[in-house]
């Protein structure tokens, strides 16, 4: 019930029945009092956050420690060996950096990745694999 009027903007399969949802709500997020069509909901709002579904529980989790961050558009999950890395381009008046993060999988628990350098936003996480 808590994610009906957000809007998924990706999902991505991590295995062992989970799945990471970036969603966007810009009432959940705080940016806007309603869901108004145009209120909150543009790349430049920090009205996105990060979920991990599990299918056989039906449980939702947010994941509480990434911040909110803007972008309509989301490609900033990728899997590599068990682990899920997440991008966000939060609220830099707040004086929050972009930032990785990194989910364990298996665990759950959610650490600190590299930190960018403020004026950059990303955007896209691509998983680039030595084919040598």
């Amino acid at each position: 019930d808590q994610y009906q009027d957000g809007k998924i903007l990706s999902m991505d399969y991590l295995g062992e029945g989970k799945i990471a949802m970036t969603m966007q709500d810009p009432v959940k997020t705080g940016l806007s009092a309603s869901r108004d069509y145009y209120a909150g909901w543009s790349q430049n709002d920090i009205s996105t956050y990060y979920v991990i579904y599990d299918i056989v529980s039906g449980k939702a989790t947010d994941l509480e420690e990434i911040p909110f961050s803007s972008g309509s558009f989301s490609d900033r999950v990728a899997m590599v060996k068990g682990k899920c890395y997440i991008a966000s381009s939060p609220d830099t008046s707040k004086e929050e950096l972009p930032r990785f993060f990194i989910y364990d999988i298996a665990s759950g628990k959610v650490t600190k990745g590299a930190q960018i350098d403020g004026g950059f936003y990303i955007n896209r996480l691509n998983v680039v694999d030595n084919l040598n």
